[in-house]
């Protein structure tokens, strides 16, 4: 198994631009089938607070384009995305997603209190 660690310059608040730039990094890279792809916590719009921005909401946009591109490319990923909680709040978890669709998620059971999560 080849496990490849993803890091990138993420663009602010910005999902579409940071899966497409994932998306292109493992193309340019040729990931082999089978690999354990990882890419960073909240990869796809940096560390904000801007719960509104962050989270995956009902249509989990991030967590689709994952799925797809694990699908084509015969890879798991790990990636870090925001779920909602409440109003204005999110869940930092950690996702894996498989190529048939398998799905795991793992949430901090201890935010980060000073970030006001």
């Amino acid at each position: 198994m080849q496990v490849v660690a993803v890091q990138l310059n993420i663009q602010w608040e910005d999902k579409a631009a940071n899966c497409g730039r994932v998306r292109s990094l493992l193309l340019e890279a040729g990931v082999s089938p089978g690999s354990l792809v990882v890419l960073p916590e909240m990869f796809a719009t940096g560390f904000s607070m801007n719960v509104a921005l962050t989270s995956e909401g009902t249509d989990r946009p991030v967590e689709r384009h994952l799925h797809q591109l694990a699908t084509e490319l015969d890879i798991t990923f790990v990636a870090g995305v925001v779920s909602d909680a409440s109003p204005g709040r999110g869940f930092n978890e950690a996702v894996v997603i498989g190529p048939a669709g398998e799905l795991t998620r793992y949430r901090k059971i201890q935010p980060f209190v000073p970030g006001k999560e």
